[in-house]
């Protein structure tokens, strides 16, 4: 099911688009026709990503191209002949933006397809996923499904695409040939790291490390998954939600902040995919102190109203992970506004 979304800080004028991406990564833009129609992928391996301005000329490093009244992201590159990961998903998605990351730190190429996620119904999904035409999307198509989770109606999905992701849903990755279907963003995230030559550690230094790393990303399921009802109940919260989300807060965040008072890692002593996993999820979470007008209506108010207090560990990491580069393209807006309001800054 769709988060609510926020577009990362690069990107606020994006029309359709993939929105942000580090170096490393490969990205497609919907395909269009008539006077929208325009060359479809920008990809690359690249040590920094070059955007263009209306004349051709370097613009700021985060820049974007305007195309038809729309911004596009873009960027020079050396068109790899195979993604080493590619990803389908709606757009922006917080539950990508772990594997982006991750892809960036470890030089693994990212290939992300997809869009708004209004639009995801007139896409077929597929390991080779295009915008069908109105002509495509019909009942009788062989490719068309009932919508079960997330979305309504009828989506488009290939007969390969289901026998490689079993339960349909996105985000849904494949290796880079397209025979393996990887789901789950922990498991995404993962598959990054072991595509990498070299993981730089973000996967622990052995096997004891790895598996510890997985206690954390395995313990956040159950907080994300909770995070994601309460968020998307927001206009319409109740106290059932409301207590759920209470609960599996104070328990992940209680093990956070214990894990932060050994070490100055979530899972070690050096930054992993750990940090990685939980940061998206817990400043997506943080977006709750900006619906608190919506939750007050309901009689609620934000459960992370006092995290600095009772978890000031757990604040200063997320804080400090966004204010990295390669985190801030994704997560500094959301952070800046949500943990700044509550500190009164």
């Amino acid at each position: 099911s769709p988060w609510p979304l926020q577009a990362p800080s690069n990107a606020s004028a994006c029309n359709r688009s993939i929105l942000a991406h580090g170096p490393g990564v490969a990205l497609r833009r919907p395909q269009l026709s008539g006077a929208d129609a325009r060359p479809t992928r920008a990809s690359g391996k690249t040590d920094i990503p070059v955007p263009l301005d209306r004349a051709g000329g370097r613009s700021s490093l985060h820049g974007f191209a305007p195309v038809s009244g729309s911004l596009w992201p873009t960027r020079v590159s050396r068109h790899p002949p195979m993604a080493d990961i590619r990803i389908l998903s709606y757009l922006p998605n917080p539950r990508v933006w772990k594997a982006l990351i991750a892809a960036e730190l470890c030089g693994v190429t990212v290939d992300v397809i997809g869009d708004a996620p209004a639009n995801m119904p007139t896409w077929l999904w597929d390991f080779d996923a295009r915008q069908l035409t109105e002509a495509e999307r019909t009942d009788d198509s062989p490719h068309a499904r009932v919508s079960r989770r997330g979305f309504s109606g009828t989506l488009f999905k290939t007969d390969t695409f289901l026998e490689a992701h079993p339960f349909g849903t996105v985000p849904a990755a494949f290796s880079g040939d397209g025979r393996i279907g990887i789901f789950e963003s922990n498991s995404i995230l993962r598959a990054v790291v072991r595509a990498a030559v070299d993981d730089r550690g973000l996967y622990g230094r052995d096997v004891l490390d790895a598996s510890r790393i997985d206690s954390f990303l395995d313990a956040a399921l159950v907080f994300a998954r909770e995070a994601q009802v309460y968020l998307l109940a927001a206009d319409e919260m109740d106290a059932a939600t409301a207590e759920r989300m209470g609960g599996a807060y104070e328990f992940f965040l209680n093990g956070i902040e214990a894990a932060l008072k050994q070490t100055p890692f979530i899972a070690g002593e050096d930054l992993s995919i750990a940090d990685i996993g939980i940061a998206c999820d817990l400043s997506q979470f943080l977006r709750e102190r900006l619906m608190a007008d919506r939750l007050a209506a309901s009689g609620f108010e934000p459960i992370s109203a006092d995290l600095e207090q009772v978890y000031p560990r757990t604040a200063a990491h997320i804080a400090s992970l966004a204010a990295r580069p390669v985190f801030a393209q994704y997560l500094e807006k959301t952070v800046r506004q949500t943990l700044k309001q509550v500190a009164g800054g």
